[in-house]
């Protein structure tokens, strides 16, 4: 039987996945807000990330969390470096540093790298798990599940 945990888990789960999932963990009386939004994208140094194509931008606030899931694909170019950089769906609770909110993989000329994300000034910052550049191509691909305390 497929649960829907496992509907989250597949590479393309959809608004009604999450949906069902966190109505079944959680009574349809809690503080729940389900939504997309429309990431920016940027890179660090003089690296590019640009005609990006989000397949899939989603996101859950119960309470004082967010929970999102990124995916997308687009043309690195310029410099080489080892930073992606997208908008989040909501407001992050921010006070300094960098935590981790969120891992994934992104998609190099041969083969995919485990990847995570640090907050930094309301963005996330993608970067391969060994800091080694990001390869300049078409159709350079991330996928992210994360979660932060939202402000």
């Amino acid at each position: 039987m497929t649960t829907f945990a496992d509907n989250l888990l597949k590479r393309h789960a959809t608004m009604a996945d999450a949906r069902g999932l966190f109505h079944t963990l959680f009574s349809s009386a809690a503080p729940l807000e389900l939504g997309t939004w429309t990431p920016t994208y940027g890179a660090g140094g003089s690296m590019t990330y640009t005609s990006v194509t989000t397949e899939d931008a989603y996101y859950v606030q119960i309470g004082e969390f967010t929970f999102y899931v990124l995916d997308a694909y687009g043309t690195t170019g310029g410099t080489t470096s080892n930073t992606i950089t997208f908008s989040l769906p909501t407001t992050a609770s921010y006070d300094g540093g960098s935590p981790i909110i969120g891992n994934g993989w992104c998609d190099g000329v041969a083969t995919a790298q485990s990847c995570y994300v640090r907050l930094g000034s309301g963005v996330g910052n993608l970067a391969q798990f060994e800091r080694a550049n990001m390869t300049l191509q078409v159709d350079f691909s991330i996928s992210i599940l994360g979660f932060y305390r939202t402000a």
